[in-house]
């Protein structure tokens, strides 16, 4: 609580502020009103509220005049939304429920111009009333034109949508005091005027109500404004009636106060029945109750001598009636019933009343505050339970709020002659609850005060002091600065803290890691203008923070835990919900690094291999392959097989993946499509078309292609590895001939058709021809046969036969044959010469002789020797010379030297009675052969 400072040299007041501070702070058992939040909003010059109200969702809305220049409606650091008066001019103005600037607006003209009343529809439709002066364009809007023209009464109301657009306006009376709102929306109206107006604002009707003197009107509009009834009040002699204010109930009855001066004054407006009241004096106040028509129910005065008046009348839902107001006399009866007395005597110049009474008009109780200069009651208000408050302001020193017999709450202003603001507030008995000075104590005034949907208190007017301070918690400051002459404010504080918070609903509430949007609620916390969170490590709201509702994202490293909200106003906490425990799934971790069981990727390969290392948290893994790549084996897992079919160049990465989503993608390991290429190898040697002799050393080399930069060889021959040759050359001199010296290179290139590439070289080894053997010869006349014998290896190139006529040493080389020849006819050689052969075999390896043959040429035998038939056709038979003693073998031979037949060794007798048998024989020249140890005999014969 503000306790106002204490003057030294008031030794009385002090101690008596003293006791009241302990009552504050605990020692007394007072509820008590905790300062949420208060702005100041003016210029230089006078601005004033007048009135205030809110709405179903707290917005509050303010009304009244101001005439400085540039005054800044916005109260938050850093922005404006400034508005200038012409003379005097109308303000209204919505804020949040946190006093946060929505809009504002201006209306007036050229003349002085007073916003005066303000209600608020269920659907936040803002209704507002007063009074103005010449032409005045009620839509605020740019460019929009609504004028009205006081020569049709300068009384005013009208009504604006939710965001301070203009919908309708109209003149109605003198000057427009009061307005009220029913549950359908439709508008009551209350002031006072003189001569005769029309309260039909329609073009095609009218209806007039004519005034004596200054009477009092009341109407009735439904919500676009349309006429529905107007009554006045008022009597026959020259006096004054004012309505000050109106309020409907909750079923529609009207109740109206204010104050009225003359004899006869009619409160009920049907034709034909009167209800007079008169006032005591100068003036009475009043009040009335009439149906939802405008029907007189009743009405009842309070007043004595001097002025009375009634300024605000509510009800509650019960349709009890409270009135506020002023009163100066004494012995003011404000039990209006036959016999009953309730007086209250004004201690001074102005003292405040108010008062409840049933809804038949029964008194119920009343009260008076004041000390001995002016007091006065200017708003007032009831919550749910009967509670009452009520605003004003007061003069002077030591004026009791509590009017209990006894009990004593004392405010001060700080001169006689200031007015401070008080606020304060009564039960339904009417029994003092607590009451505070705010503002500071120059010239300030309380005008309207309204409770929220909480029960949170907003109440405005203006104030005159500098540093003025709306905290009137014990210790609290929170000073609103004057700039100029009359500020308006606006206040709220709170009551009581917040209900306990109910069940948390919310659309999940196991979620994953990085999942967006959950949203979880709260019912609405009765009293708490705002809400405290608490959320799992790792959450954040992104939307409806200090809501009942909010959105909330959760990071990727987002934990388990529990949501629990607690309502927040500035009177505390309330007790916090049972905790929604939720459950958050982690996304998979990060991917690591991929490896690849090879570096280079062949097109058209297969069963390469791709692992990245098990990811934590993933229940399955994506991979991104390059175009034309197949997973065959492992899809889903951390290891995957791999087909590149007509594949393209590109990246493989990986993810893990579970049922909260996708972990952080590998790096891209890249990889690149080479086209498969055909390995070779050529083999070459250091001979002669691979022709050499025995031991001699050789030398291979092989030369690859497309194998790569460090291809392996094996060397073989005859298809057997060889021990230890393994580079791209072999040296040998152990090949044996007809061995195949073969090389097979393995490629390092990893894109090839095959892995290995062979080539092979057959040689031939030559060795030292076989030395000819048994050479023999024959002789026929002048010539001479020869024939000799080999091993039959076939490892001769040729032979040479070497002739000798005179002795064995010089030689001659007669021919050179073939390597398949094996005879030779030496002709033209004289008879009885001594002749001497030899045949030498020859190769590249070199040459071997056969041994020295001898032979004597006579010729005797060849020409004795006789072959008949000859040409033959089966059979022959044969004559020998008479060198023939011994035995003779008879052969027959081809050209070649050849043996054809054996006829076998025979006699020399026997021979020439023998008929030799050729029958199987081919046609042909063949040469028979006739041997013995000394001669051989040739004699060339045909076979038909």
């Amino acid at each position: 609580m503000k306790v106002p400072s204490l003057r030294p040299h008031k030794f009385l007041k002090q101690i008596q502020k003293i006791l009241l501070l302990l009552c504050w702070v605990g020692i007394c058992s007072i509820q008590a009103q905790n300062y949420e939040w208060a702005h100041g909003i003016g210029g230089t010059d006078f601005d004033a509220a007048n009135d205030v109200a809110v709405d179903a969702s707290g917005n509050v809305y303010v009304v009244g005049n101001f005439r400085s220049t540039n005054v800044d409606f916005n109260p938050s650091a850093g922005n404006t939304a400034n508005l200038t008066a012409d003379v005097i001019d109308v303000f209204i103005a919505k804020y949040t429920k946190n006093g946060d600037y929505l809009w504002a607006h201006k209306i007036g003209g050229a003349n002085t111009d007073d916003g005066l009343n303000i209600a608020v529809d269920a659907n936040g439709n803002v209704y507002i009333t007063g009074a103005f002066s010449g032409t005045v364009d009620f839509d605020p809007s740019a460019g929009g034109v609504a004028n009205l023209n006081d020569g049709d009464g300068t009384g005013f109301f009208a009504k604006y949508d939710t965001n301070g657009n203009y919908v309708w306006a109209h003149n109605i009376g003198t000057s427009s005091k009061g307005i009220a709102v029913d549950a359908s929306n439709n508008v009551y109206v209350i002031g006072d005027f003189f001569g005769t107006l029309d309260f039909d604002p329609s073009t095609t009707n009218t209806a007039n109500l004519t005034a004596s003197s200054i009477d009092i009107f009341f109407a009735k509009y439904d919500t676009d404004g349309n006429y529905m009834w107007a009554h006045k009040i008022g009597g026959s002699g020259f006096d004054f009636k004012n309505g000050n204010s109106i309020v409907v109930d909750g079923s529609g009855n009207v109740y109206i106060t204010g104050n009225f001066r003359g004899a006869n004054v009619d409160f009920d407006p049907s034709a034909g029945s009167t209800a007079n009241l008169s006032s005591n004096g100068d003036a009475d106040a009043f009040f009335a109750k009439y149906d939802s028509n405008g029907n007189y129910l009743w009405a009842h005065k309070i007043g004595g001598t001097a002025y009375d008046g009634g300024v605000v009348i509510t009800v509650d839902g019960s349709s009890n009636v409270y009135i506020i107001g002023a009163f100066t006399s004494s012995n003011v009866d404000f039990d209006p019933s036959a016999g009953g007395t309730a007086n209250l005597s004004s201690n001074g110049n102005l003292d405040i009343f108010f008062a409840k009474y049933d809804s038949n008009g029964n008194y119920v109780w009343a009260h008076s505050i004041g000390g001995t200069n002016k007091d006065s009651g200017r708003g007032m208000t009831v919550d749910g339970s009967g509670n009452v408050y009520i605003t004003g302001y007061f003069q002077g020193f030591d004026v009791d709020f509590d009017p209990s017999a006894g009990g004593t709450a004392l405010l001060s202003a700080n001169r006689s002659t200031s007015s401070s603001i008080y606020v304060a507030k009564y039960n339904s008995n009417g029994e003092y609850i607590w009451a505070y000075e705010i503002g500071g104590d120059d010239s300030n005034n309380g005008a309207g005060i309204v409770l929220d949907g909480q029960e949170n208190i907003v109440f405005t007017g203006y104030f005159s002091e500098d540093n003025a301070d709306f905290d009137p918690s014990a210790g609290g400051t929170t000073p609103l600065s004057n700039q100029g002459q009359y500020d308006i404010f606006i206040a709220k504080y709170c009551q009581s803290a917040p209900s306990g918070a109910g069940s948390i609903t919310s659309s999940a509430t196991t979620v994953c890691q990085s999942q967006t949007g959950v949203t979880y609620t709260v019912p609405a916390i009765a009293n708490a203008t705002g809400y405290t969170w608490t959320l799992p490590a790792g959450a954040s709201i992104v939307a409806g923070a200090n809501t009942n509702s909010i959105t909330v994202d959760f990071s990727d490293a987002a934990v388990s835990g529990n949501v629990t909200v607690s309502g927040t106003n500035a009177c505390g906490n309330g007790t916090t919900s049972t905790a929604v425990v939720v459950t958050v799934n982690p996304l998979p971790a990060s991917a690591g690094s991929i490896t690849s069981s090879v570096t280079t990727v062949c097109q058209n390969q297969t069963g390469v291999t791709y692992t990245v290392p098990a990811i934590a948290n993933a229940t399955g893994y994506t991979w991104t392959l390059p175009t034309g790549a197949n997973i065959v084996v492992g899809a889903n897992t951390n290891s995957i097989t791999v087909d590149f079919t007509a594949a393209s160049s590109g990246n493989v990465t990986v993810k893990g993946t579970n049922a909260c989503g996708d972990g952080a993608i590998s790096a891209a390991l890249a990889v690149a499509i080479s086209t498969s290429i055909a390995p070779a190898v050529s083999l070459t040697s250091d001979t002669n078309n691979n022709e050499i002799v025995q031991s001699t050393k050789v030398t291979f080399t092989a030369t690859p292609s497309n194998t790569g930069t460090a291809p392996t060889y094996q060397w073989q021959i005859d298809g057997a590895n060889i021990a230890g040759a393994t580079n791209d050359t072999y040296v040998t001199s152990t090949l044996k001939n007809g061995e195949t010296v073969s090389v097979i290179v393995t490629a390092s290139e990893p894109c090839v058709t095959t892995p290995t590439a062979s080539a092979s070289l057959s040689m031939k080894v030559v060795s030292l021809p076989d030395q000819p053997f048994n050479l023999t010869g024959v002789s026929t006349l002048n010539e001479v046969v020869l024939s000799w014998q080999t091993t039959g290896t076939g490892n001769e190139a040729g032979f040479h036969i070497l002739r000798s006529i005179d002795d064995s040493s010089n030689f001659v080389n007669i021919v050179t044959l073939g390597a398949d020849i094996r005879t030779y006819t030496d002709i033209g050689q004289s008879p009885n010469t001594q002749l001497y052969y030899k045949v030498v075999a020859f190769n590249i390896a070199g040459e071997t002789e056969s041994a020295i043959f001898s032979f004597l040429l006579t010729g005797t035998n060849e020409e004795l020797t006789n072959v008949y038939p000859n040409p033959f056709s089966n059979t022959f038979s044969v004559t020998l010379g008479p060198l023939f003693q011994d035995k003779v073998n008879v052969r027959l031979l081809n050209l070649q030297g050849q043996l054809i037949k054996d006829f076998g060794l025979l006699d020399t007798d026997a021979l020439s009675q023998k008929l030799f048998d050729a029958s199987t024989i081919s046609s042909g020249i063949y040469i028979l052969e006739l041997v013995t140890n000394k001669h051989r005999v040739t004699v060339r014969v045909f076979k038909k």
